[in-house]
């Protein structure tokens, strides 16, 4: 179950906001988007309980995500940049390579994140181009994207564009990899949050903060 809800949390990196922020962001006064912190509920279609995420991410390539429990516990952390991924879970620090398949950063990279989050109707056409089929809607929206990697694959179909945190993200998002199946919920968006490397770094245990 694990598992399952980091990959979901994962791909909640491509998905938008339900409903707005309550106070919008001034865009303009913004300027360039180059960071983004978006909130999050993440339900598996066989559990009646949703997981609550915080993600963040920053261009060109780096990206953190954060799944939380009961008691507001973190429970599954991954932290990906140009200097290497690392995952916590059950009270320990992995390098990604360690995973032995059952981590998702196996499917999807930093740099492919980063590209989902700020891809402007194909503008980026690079690496996703390369190794994603990707299915564009009418105004150039990614509208379904797949990938396989070995014997793991992953579909995402994502719909409802709408402006949040400053970037043009969609609304609704289904998951589906190794036979099951995940909605999510964005809670909201917030961009040109400060993050500094040490974001995209783990500790030895980061459970309790």
């Amino acid at each position: 179950m694990l598992r399952a809800i980091c990959l979901a949390a994962l791909f909640v990196l491509l998905a938008g906001c339900v409903s707005a922020p309550a106070i919008k962001p001034d865009c303009a006064a913004a300027g360039v988007i180059s960071t983004l912190r978006i909130t999050a509920l993440i339900k598996h279609e066989n559990s009646e309980n949703a997981a609550r995420a915080v993600m963040y991410v920053r261009r060109p390539d780096a990206m953190r995500f954060e799944v939380y429990g009961a008691m507001n516990r973190r429970i599954a952390i991954i932290a990906a940049s140009d200097k290497g991924c690392a995952y916590y879970s059950e009270g320990s620090v992995r390098d990604c390579d360690e995973s032995n398949g059952s981590n998702p950063l196996t499917l999807l990279t930093a740099r492919e994140v980063v590209e989902f989050l700020f891809d402007d109707r194909g503008a980026f056409g690079g690496i996703l181009s390369d190794s994603w089929q990707l299915e564009r809607s009418a105004d150039g929206r990614i509208a379904k994207a797949v990938k396989a990697v070995g014997p793991l694959s992953v579909v995402v179909t994502l719909g409802g564009y709408e402006e949040t945190g400053c970037v043009m993200l969609p609304r609704s998002m289904r998951v589906e990899s190794r036979g099951e199946s995940f909605e999510i919920v964005v809670k909201g968006a917030k961009p040109n949050v400060d993050l500094d490397d040490g974001a995209f770094e783990l500790v030895a245990d980061p459970s309790n903060p």
